[in-house]
């Protein structure tokens, strides 16, 4: 059932396209290599590889801030429009989920060229600005859910449990298989995989030390409480 309405959906999204890859949509741009660059710096209009994108985060890659990201934030806002989506919180890309056919995955990465020392996002941006044909926005967050980490979990947490699946807030249609968690939003993703599996409390008692261990689905890695008894192992839910 869950195969069967995520194909439904990439046929839906790709709008019938059987040779687009579709990438997830966030609503915050961009990596700082971009901040470096303009559209079509790093794919020239015939294919060839141009400028090679810096290491986001690196030392001789910081974040130039929006100004110098204005040219890609006005491009993705304008593809989004261009696509019937001008108003959705998500037009910018995120290389980080991607579906499609093995052969359009191949087809794009080879037309990226991207080594190993650059901002593989970065480049994909460009494909997004040379080749429209070749890849899709999710901008309804209909395969893949993105979370704000920079709203905190109470604004940024943007799914609530409802009859088993993930529905985006206020957006009954928006029930996506697969949720991001960028910028280790890790407050978000804890509190939305607790609706996915109870992990018990397994307390474990050494007897010889009086110690337990206790471990919890909060802290898998478990935290000692002295003089807990002796010669008992026990798990409660």
């Amino acid at each position: 059932h869950a195969i069967d309405f995520f194909l439904r959906t990439f046929q839906e999204v790709s709008r019938g396209n059987p040779d687009v890859v579709v990438a997830s949509a966030e609503s915050h741009c961009c990596v700082s290599a971009l901040t470096h660059t303009s559209p079509g710096d790093y794919i020239a209009a015939d294919g060839a590889r141009g400028r090679r994108a810096c290491a986001s985060g690196t030392e001789g890659c910081p974040y130039r801030g929006e100004k110098a990201q204005r040219g890609w934030t006005d491009f993705m806002r304008g593809r989004a429009r261009a696509r019937g989506y001008p108003d959705t919180p998500f037009p910018y890309l995120n290389a980080g989920l991607l579906v499609g056919k093995a052969s359009a995955l191949l087809r794009n990465y080879r037309y990226m060229a991207v080594s190993d020392e650059e901002d593989d996002q970065a480049v994909m941006t460009d494909i997004l600005y040379r080749r429209p044909d070749w890849l899709m926005l999710d901008y309804d967050q209909l395969l893949f859910g993105n979370n704000i980490w920079a709203l905190g979990r109470r604004e940024g947490c943007l799914y609530d449990w409802a009859h088993d699946r993930f529905v985006r807030r206020g957006h009954p249609y928006s029930t996506p298989l697969y949720l991001h968690f960028s910028g280790k939003f890790w407050e978000c993703y804890k509190y939305l995989a607790k609706n996915l599996i109870h992990v018990p409390e397994l307390a474990l008692v050494d007897p010889d030390r009086q110690v337990v261990k206790v471990v919890t689905y909060d802290n898998p890695a478990g935290w000692t409480r002295e003089g807990a008894g002796r010669g008992r192992t026990q798990a409660a839910r």
